[in-house]
């Protein structure tokens, strides 16, 4: 995708697979919805993706995708089994209002600008284990199911869980 995507309101009864799709001007995913399952493997956005008020019903796939630009997910809804493991976020992201079923990983992500996870809302099960954080990152105002592990998880800069919520254990075993 040489000059962008817009897939703004798009609805994907079926899932939709963009494994290894690289866009190089951006792209928007506002208010699309992915009945079936979204993979995004491996896909590189060069310039910045917008997710905003996306829905994901049966699961999302970000594994090893590369984001260059700012990414923003705020209020977008995923299912069980969210996963942005080893997921870069170059800019940083936002996630801000997103509310994410049970077993959401970011394992081994690495946000290198600042990331947003304000008012967001986990199932049980949320892993950010050995995560990077870049720029520092914000749960303020979070919720938490049982099992949410930070184990390892590297904050460069501010970690703020200002008014968090962990209905349950939560583990920052050798955190820094």
């Amino acid at each position: 995708f040489e000059d962008g995507a817009s897939f703004v309101g798009a609805t994907f009864e079926d899932g939709a697979s963009f494994v290894g799709a690289t866009f190089e001007d951006g792209a928007s995913f506002d208010r699309a919805t992915f009945g079936d399952g979204a993979s995004f493997v491996g896909a590189t956005f060069e310039d910045g993706a917008s997710f905003v008020d996306a829905t994901f019903e049966d699961g999302a796939s970000f594994v090893d995708a590369t984001f260059g630009g700012w990414a923003s997910f705020v209020d977008a809804t995923f299912g069980d089994g969210a996963s942005f493991d080893d997921a870069t976020f170059g800019d940083g992201a936002s996630f801000r209002g997103a509310t994410f079923g049970d077993g959401a990983s970011f394992r081994g992500a690495t946000f290198g600008g600042w990331a947003s996870f304000v008012d967001a809302t986990f199932g049980d099960g949320a892993s950010f284990v050995d995560a990077t954080f870049g720029d520092g990152a914000s749960f303020d105002r979070a919720t938490f199911g049982d099992g949410a592990s930070f184990d390892r998880a590297t904050f460069r800069g501010v970690a703020s869980f200002d008014r968090a919520t962990f209905r349950g254990v939560a583990s920052f075993h050798g955190a820094r």
